[in-house]
């Protein structure tokens, strides 16, 4: 009679042999989870920025008052402003980017930009909304 309480040289070598070969898979696939945000920003801040300036043309009256800016959008006025780290359009709440560590609008000569950082990004970008 076989004594069957352990496992054969074998069994061993296969099972070593699966670890060695999917160590390697899982580390790349890590690294890959790790570049997503990265990529994932760039890509929501590029369509923010392209409905902002869509907003900002069709819209007439800009001003920047208090960090906010107020324009008239389809005849009503609308508010851009910061909202628990959201970039947001008031009335309503249609939210543009979130995630923000800060975000301000500025003029400067006719023109109006803004400045926006993520919370977990080191550095700050700007965007011309509009003259």
């Amino acid at each position: 009679m076989l004594n069957k309480d352990g496992f054969t040289l074998i069994e061993m070598i296969i099972a070593l042999s699966i670890c060695a070969f999917l160590t390697p898979l899982v580390f790349s696939v890590l690294n890959a989870m790790l570049h997503v945000p990265k990529q994932e920003y760039a890509t929501s801040d590029r369509i923010m920025i392209h409905q902002l300036r869509r907003i900002f043309a069709e819209g007439s009256e800009a001003a920047i008052e208090d960090q906010t800016l107020v324009l008239l959008y389809r005849d009503k006025e609308s508010v851009l402003q910061i909202d628990q780290n959201r970039l947001v359009k008031r009335p309503g709440y249609e939210i543009f980017s979130s995630n923000l560590q800060s975000a301000q609008f500025y003029k400067e000569d006719t023109c109006i930009y803004l400045r926006w950082k993520h919370t977990h990004e080191k550095t700050t970008k700007q965007a011309l909304l509009g003259c």
